[in-house]
C-alpha cells in the first residue's frame, strides 16, 4: 500500500540539502540549472539546449525532418555525416575525431532485465553481429570484449526447454 507521503521529497536528506545549496550558489552567480543539467544565464527565459531539442522535435512532427536524421551522439542537432554506422552532427563528429566525446558508461542496455548486453552510445555503437546466430548489429564493442552473444541466443542457451 502506498501513502501520499511516500511521494513527497525527503527534505531532511543530505541529497536534498546539497541540491538546494547547488542551486543557491548558481543563483548567486546569476545562473540557473535546467532539469536536463544545462547551466545557463538567469536572464535567459528558457534553457538553450531544451529549446534546440524542442525545435528539432517540432521539425520532426511537421514532417520537415526524418526522425532518423537526428544526431545519435547528442540527440539534439540534425545529423550531417555518419560514424561507425550512426548518424552524427558535425560538432559530435569532430569531438569524436579529437577523442573529446564523453566515453560511454558501462551500463546495461536493459537494467533489471535478464540481459547482460551493454548500452549503446556514440563511443559504443551496436555494430557487431552475434557470434552464434550472425544477426547483424546486435552487439557493441563492450559486448564483444566480454565474449557476449545476443539476448535470444543467451536465453536459448540458459533455458533450452523454453518455447
Amino acid at each position: 500500500m502506498h501513502y501520499y507521503d511516500d511521494y513527497e521529497p525527503d527534505y531532511d536528506s543530505l541529497d536534498y540539502h546539497n541540491e538546494c545549496g547547488y542551486h543557491e550558489s548558481l543563483a548567486e552567480e546569476g545562473l540557473q540549472a535546467c532539469h536536463c543539467g544545462e547551466v545557463y544565464g538567469e536572464d535567459d527565459e528558457n534553457c538553450p539546449k531544451c529549446a534546440r531539442i524542442e525545435a528539432v522535435h517540432r521539425r520532426i512532427e511537421s514532417g520537415e525532418l526524418e526522425a532518423d536524421a537526428i544526431c545519435y551522439a547528442c540527440n539534439v542537432e540534425e545529423s550531417a555525416t555518419s560514424f561507425m554506422g550512426q548518424n552524427v552532427c558535425w560538432d559530435c563528429y569532430k569531438a569524436i575525431a579529437r577523442g573529446e566525446h564523453k566515453p560511454d558508461r558501462c551500463e546495461f542496455a536493459h537494467p533489471g532485465s535478464g540481459s547482460a548486453l551493454r548500452a549503446a552510445g556514440p563511443g559504443n555503437p551496436r555494430v557487431h553481429p552475434c557470434p552464434n546466430c550472425r544477426e547483424p548489429n546486435v552487439l557493441t564493442p563492450q559486448d564483444v570484449a566480454r565474449g557476449y552473444q545476443c539476448d535470444s541466443c543467451a536465453d536459448a542457451l540458459e533455458n533450452p526447454w523454453a518455447p
